[in-house]
């Protein structure tokens, strides 16, 4: 309850956060194409966007774990962290 979802990644839960991180990213392509079948306008291609890019980051973010707390910060974790940063951002863009 203390940790990062993150940390899941770390431990014997690893493939439940990837099943979890992949169904999370299969539901926002899904979204996504709703979405743009659904609607019509500008603003709508930006919002399907965004949400592709979400889910991009969401399907791939759990091939990059991160280090153990307390170890030396490595590539894979940089590239995890740039992940989690870009689903964020895609998610929250538009406000």
């Amino acid at each position: 309850m203390r940790n990062a979802v993150r940390q899941y990644e770390i431990t014997g839960f690893r493939a439940g956060y990837r099943v979890a991180t992949i169904a999370l990213g299969v539901a926002g392509l899904a979204l996504a194409g709703g979405l743009a079948e659904a609607l019509s306008g500008g603003g709508s291609r930006l919002v399907v966007i965004l949400l592709v890019v979400f889910a991009a980051a969401r399907c791939v973010i759990s091939w990059f774990p991160m280090d153990a707390p307390g170890e030396e910060r490595t590539q894979t974790d940089q590239r995890h962290g740039l992940l989690a940063f870009v689903a964020f951002l895609a998610r929250v863009w538009p406000l």
